[in-house]
């Protein structure tokens, strides 16, 4: 996990890298079970975005890996639940 930004008023970039899928095989072609879909388990994580489609689609894919994920929509909300679950990443 990076985090990334121009500086006040430009925004931020976060970037997220997870293993990729055995070469050759589709994802849709993979049961769950070998999906790796338990990656992440163990694994807490804080997402926030003010965009809440986007922190939410976010928030899927890594409860799907296994991931206990939480979300938060604005820097106070942030550091409420950040302060209360104690995420690895955030």
């Amino acid at each position: 996990v990076s985090a990334a930004s121009d500086g006040p008023g430009s925004g931020a970039r976060f970037t997220v890298n997870l293993p990729l899928a055995p070469s050759g095989v589709a994802a849709a072609q993979r049961p769950v079970e070998s999906s790796g879909a338990t990656a992440l388990r163990g694994l807490r994580a804080l997402v926030v975005d003010d965009n809440v489609d986007a922190a939410g689609t976010l928030t899927l894919v890594l409860s799907m890996w296994g991931a206990e994920v939480h979300e938060a929509h604005s820097v106070e909300q942030a550091k409420s639940v950040a302060a209360a679950v104690k995420p690895a990443i955030g």
